[in-house]
């Protein structure tokens, strides 16, 4: 079953669960972009790289992702 919504009802849920500063594991972000198709594996190189630790206190690379790649990752199947 399909569920039309207006592009306002839609920006109003994205923005509910899209978070611009959450990090992502950067590796895993490369890893699904690189199988993705070329609109998206163009914005591989233009993530940003940062530092960060996990709860075990492990120091990780991460990311932020924009709006457009949220999307992506979320729709996928």
């Amino acid at each position: 079953m399909k569920l039309l919504i207006t592009e306002r009802q839609f920006k109003k849920v994205i923005l509910e669960y899209y978070d611009p500063e959450k990090l992502y594991l950067r590796d895993q972000i490369v890893s699904i972009l690189k199988r993705a198709p070329k609109q998206y594996k163009q914005h591989i190189d233009k993530l940003p790289s940062i530092d960060c630790e996990n709860s075990e206190g492990e120091k990780r690379i991460c990311t932020k992702i924009s709006e457009f790649i949220y999307v992506y990752l979320m729709n996928r199947h």
